[in-house]
């Protein structure tokens, strides 16, 4: 695995700052640059204590992301939307549901966005638990 070169992707990818930040996150937690939205990976080692860090800190629980999944652009179905909604990345393991929202951008926050994300994730997946860490 190899990390992504962050000059040499901002360039390639054409991404805005906030895809940007969401692409580096994601791209540490895997080891090597995501390919596919809402593909379930594997973390690697270093992923998985970021993982883990992130979610001693936020829920007092190291073991929170455990051996779960990582999902770059995590689709979540929304009725009445097509498209469905779309949190940055995910962590999913057998009982848990980990949402992430990146925010750099004062301009692309969305009122009511947290708590929609949260009612759509228990909705669709009604036997985890589920939660979201939304960095600023």
């Amino acid at each position: 695995m190899a990390l992504p070169n962050p000059i040499i992707e901002r360039e390639r990818k054409k991404h805005t700052r906030e895809g940007f930040a969401q692409y580096l996150l994601a791209s540490l937690i895997l080891g090597e640059g995501p390919k596919k939205w809402n593909t379930p990976y594997q973390m690697w080692p270093c992923g998985r204590k970021i993982a883990a860090d992130l979610c001693a800190k936020a829920f007092d629980d190291p073991a929170g992301a455990g051996d779960g999944r990582f999902y770059w652009e995590f689709r979540l179905e929304a009725p009445g939307s097509p498209g469905g909604r779309w949190p940055d990345l995910a962590i999913r393991t057998e009982d848990r549901l980990i949402l992430f929202e990146l925010k750099t951008e004062a301009g692309s926050i969305r009122e009511g966005q947290v708590d929609e994300y949260l009612e759509l994730a228990k909705a669709q997946f009604p036997d985890l638990h589920v939660d979201m860490l939304y960095l600023t």
